[in-house]
């Protein structure tokens, strides 16, 4: 199955009937046929999903993604972009020392070290060796 994908361009601004700031979300590359808007980005991305199928002119059963482009500052923009690249990267790196600190933990028990000697041996608590040994 194909997913169809929509991006919504997010801005920040006065509702001009209450005059609150609001979120607002236009979709993008898309004939202009209306956005929604939200007092927190919580309440806009609820209601950009939930007019997505709509918005795409799709049936309600085809699978769909999101996306939102963040309207704001050039500089902050940049800052954000490093911030998201530096975070998946730390990612990938837990991944490989969870997966590595599983493997050791296993290793120090099933050689017939105890788990309070394993956790000094890695820097560790015993309850986390305990659980690490005890992972999948």
């Amino acid at each position: 199955m194909t997913t169809h994908t929509v991006t919504y361009r997010v801005t920040r601004g006065q509702a001009l009937d209450t005059g609150v700031t609001v979120w607002s979300a236009i979709p993008m590359d898309l004939p202009p046929i209306g956005g929604v808007t939200g007092r927190t980005l919580t309440e806009l991305h609820q209601e950009a999903e939930a007019v997505a199928w709509f918005v795409l002119d799709v049936p309600k059963e085809t699978e769909i993604s999101v996306k939102y482009v963040y309207d704001i500052d050039e500089e902050l923009a940049a800052d954000l972009d490093q911030y998201k690249q530096s975070a998946a990267q730390a990612k990938a790196v837990n991944a490989v020392r969870e997966a590595a600190a599983i493997r050791i933990a296993k290793k120090l028990t099933a050689a017939g070290i105890s788990e309070r000697d394993g956790a000094l041996i890695m820097g560790l608590s015993k309850q986390r060796v305990h659980q690490l040994k005890h992972a999948s």
